[in-house]
């Protein structure tokens, strides 16, 4: 699946705050780290 990185990371986010609410705290761990993880290679790639 090929996607604008930039657009998926913000997606990303506001899906975190509004549902791992709900999730337990080991999954919202996970999203973090990969959310850290796109913004890395979004900052590697220059935007």
């Amino acid at each position: 699946l090929e996607y604008d990185i930039t657009l998926s990371s913000t997606f990303c986010v506001k899906l975190d705050e509004a549902t791992l609410n709900t999730i337990g705290t080991d999954v919202r761990v996970m999203a973090k780290l990969i959310l850290m993880k796109l913004r890395k290679e979004m900052n590697s790639n220059g935007h």
